[in-house]
């Protein structure tokens, strides 16, 4: 496979604010070394923002983006098991590019204590590649494989294809920040933050479902952040919600609560080094990922800590 391309970025003050714009083409070359097509395709991408100035404190930007990716290697040509996932993958070597259009519009406001910040997105994408399950025998259940590719109900591989379809997505995220204490030695400050998406296809697809697979539930969480001379330390909370909205073969993940937490302490040596532990999923629940293929058999970690040290050198 041989890459080669070039892109344009340029950026000028206004009288409102901003403006940015930038522009790219890539060409991509694969030639197999047998029993499969070479392909070549070009990409070309283009976007234009802007941000405006809504007071001194407050800014507002918007983002219009047309953005075209070429199939990788593995989506035209993979045919085997992979064992990270636990999946036999199969891919299309006659796939076209994906082209997305894809607007964004968000606002931040930093005043005194407080900072808010927040954005809406929506994403049109035709022939928008993604890897699904497959039900060969119509039987309301996804297909297992053995290493050769093989059907077999107790095979290790879950049988999985790369497929191409038109697509959208739409979401938003949003936090807000407030300093507790932003004087003196000890600064404190925290963080409550949410985001959301919603992924899904123009027609059912070949099980009849117009969702997506592995699309990541909405999250709320908050922070608390701490500083004081060489100690920071940081705790944060998230919760993910259950992922109902589930591609036709697929299994629902249901809601966690994720306790994160570390602590360092900068030495007092000429070069920048410190001591850290971390902390990670503290109240130990159990974390199943909706973006995972193997979540209904191996679960995210427990509840573990990492001990270490960290030098520049």
């Amino acid at each position: 496979s041989r890459t080669s391309g070039i892109f344009l970025v340029e950026e000028k003050p206004t009288s409102f604010g901003k403006l940015e714009l930038g522009a790219s083409i890539e060409q991509n070359r694969h030639d197999p070394e047998a029993g499969n097509p070479g392909r070549s395709f070009r990409a070309l991408s283009y976007s234009a923002g802007s941000l405006f100035n809504l007071g001194q404190d407050t800014h507002l930007k918007a983002t219009a983006t047309h953005a075209e990716r070429t199939p990788a290697a593995e989506e035209l040509y993979a045919h085997g098991p992979h064992a990270a996932t636990a999946t036999f993958e199969r891919g299309n070597n006659a796939m076209r590019k994906e082209r997305a259009n894809d607007f964004e519009l968000g606002i931040d406001h930093h005043q005194g204590r407080v900072t808010l910040e927040g954005n809406i997105f929506y994403k049109r994408v035709s022939d928008y590649i993604y890897l699904s399950e497959v039900d060969g025998d119509d039987d309301g259940s996804a297909d297992r494989v053995d290493e050769e590719g093989t059907a077999d109900p107790a095979g290790d591989f879950l049988l999985t294809d790369y497929r191409q379809a038109d697509a959208s997505f739409h979401g938003y995220e949003a936090a807000i920040g407030y300093a507790i204490r932003q004087d003196g030695p000890l600064q404190l400050s925290t963080r409550v933050f949410t985001d959301s998406v919603r992924g899904e296809l123009d027609h059912a697809g070949p099980a009849g479902s117009r969702n997506l697979p592995r699309i990541t539930p909405t999250r709320h969480g908050i922070s608390l952040h701490g500083h004081y001379q060489r100690l920071a330390g940081n705790i944060s909370l998230t919760r993910a919600s259950a992922q109902e909205r589930i591609a036709a073969l697929e299994t629902r993940t249901s809601g966690y609560n994720l306790l994160n937490a570390d602590l360092s302490y900068r030495l007092p040596v000429t070069r920048e080094a410190s001591l850290f532990l971390r902390g990670n999923n503290l109240l130990d629940d159990e974390i199943r990922r909706a973006t995972s293929f193997i979540k209904d058999d191996a679960p995210a970690p427990g509840r573990g800590f990492v001990v270490g040290f960290r030098i520049a050198i």
